[in-house]
């Protein structure tokens, strides 16, 4: 699935929500109100993907985050 984005508009407007579709001519962003909105990718000046995910440096060693993916590797 896609994640949240921002899309600014080259008109200046600001988009926030998640991206359902993208393809070559448009994106479709799932708004917060539950509407849809479909952006022509010639109308988007910039976007930015938002993670829900706190920034795992802030929690956890940088070997403890090796041994974690490594862990979790061999549950394939």
């Amino acid at each position: 699935g896609f994640g949240t984005v921002v899309l600014e508009a080259k008109s200046g407007e600001k988009i926030s929500g998640v991206l359902q579709k993208k393809d070559a001519k448009q994106w479709v962003i799932a708004l917060p109100d539950a509407t849809r909105k479909k952006v022509p990718l010639g109308e988007i000046k910039s976007h930015t993907f938002i993670s829900a995910m706190p920034p795992m440096g802030a929690l956890l060693k940088e070997n403890e985050i090796r041994d974690i993916i490594s862990y979790l590797a061999t549950l394939k």
